[in-house]
Order: C-alpha cells, then structure tokens, then sequence
C-alpha cells in the first residue's frame, strides 16, 4: 500500500462516521495550493503529500468574509525531531499567516516528501475557524533525519464561515498530491 492509502486508512472517524473522499489533485510548481467550495461537509481533513523546491517553513491562511485575511493569526506548533529527541515550541498572538512548520527558519528539507493533516473544524458554521495539523518532514541541515510537527490555530479578529483554506511555502513551490476528506454532520 501507498503511504497516502495507509493514512487515509489510519484518518480517524470522528463519531463512528467514515471520512468520505471529496476530491484528489495534483499539483505541479504551485507557490499556493487553494482550497475552496467548503460547503458540504461539517468537518474536512486535507492530506498532502507533496515536495518542495527548496527548504522553507510551511504557511497557512483562511478566506474569510470574501477575502484572504493577512493578519490576526494565533497558532500553537511543536516538534519533535528524531536527531536527538530535541523538542521545541512556537506561538503567535498576531502573525500574517499561521505557521504550520516550526519556526520562521527554512526548517522543513526540500530533500524528503511532506506528509502533512490538516483538520478545518467547522468550516460551514460562522463562527471562529479552528484548524489543527500534524505532519512529518526532512529536517534542513540534517540529512536523514525526520521531524515531527503539529498545531492548531485559528484568525482571532475575523468570524465568519470559512471559504477557502490556503497553504505556501516561505520559499520556493511545491508539487504533489493532496486528498479532501468531508465527514457529514450525522457522522460526527
């Protein structure tokens, strides 16, 4: 099996309900990966296994209220990495884009694949967005070595639902794959 088919296998259902494959694109040099038309689902899980030109720091941004918002961003992230079992922790109470990697340094390697979850909480209800990640990577500068990430975050100024979830490398562009998953509202 794949490593994309085994995570997907390995998504968990939220009430006992099973995450229904929404859609599976492919991306080629893309600066930005985009995505939109959140309406059917209450919950959405976006699993990207993707590439990058360059070493970079992963970014993320939500459409809200008719525009891609560029300030107000909270975000918790830690990570472990395998070298030493070193740990570390980054928050931000006011960041143009929440960071899904760790730091505002090129950290995540453009010399391994990007395996990477992202859960939108509640994308169809107006409210303030939650969303949550967890993913693997190279780690720049240390060869053969993985780094483990996750977070949550959310846009503290602006309410509303979400339209559009937007993910970006610091530098550089990334091509791969990514799958969506929705789970109903009766299966949560």
């Amino acid at each position: 099996a794949s490593l994309m088919s085994t995570l997907s296998e390995l998504l968990p259902a939220g009430g006992g309900g099973a995450w229904t494959l929404v859609s599976t694109t492919s991306v080629s040099s893309a600066s930005t990966i985009d995505i939109t038309s959140l309406t059917a689902y209450k919950r959405y899980k976006i699993v990207f296994d993707i590439t990058a030109s360059s070493s970079h720091y992963m970014k993320w941004t939500m459409k809200l209220n008719g525009s891609w918002r560029t300030t107000y961003y909270k975000f918790y992230t830690d990570r472990w990495i395998s070298a030493d079992g070193s740990a570390a922790v980054l928050t931000s109470s006011n960041s143009s884009w929440g960071l899904a990697g760790m730091n505002y340094y090129n950290e995540i390697s453009n010399a391994a694949p990007i395996i990477y979850e992202f859960t939108l909480e509640t994308p169809t209800i107006s409210t303030y967005q939650n969303i949550s990640w967890q993913g693997i990577s190279g780690v720049q500068g240390f060869g053969g070595l993985v780094s483990k990430m996750r977070g949550i975050g959310t846009n503290s100024s602006y309410s509303g639902v979400l339209q559009g979830f937007r993910i970006a490398p610091s530098t550089g562009t990334y091509s791969g794959v990514f799958h969506i998953y929705g789970l109903t509202a009766t299966e949560i």
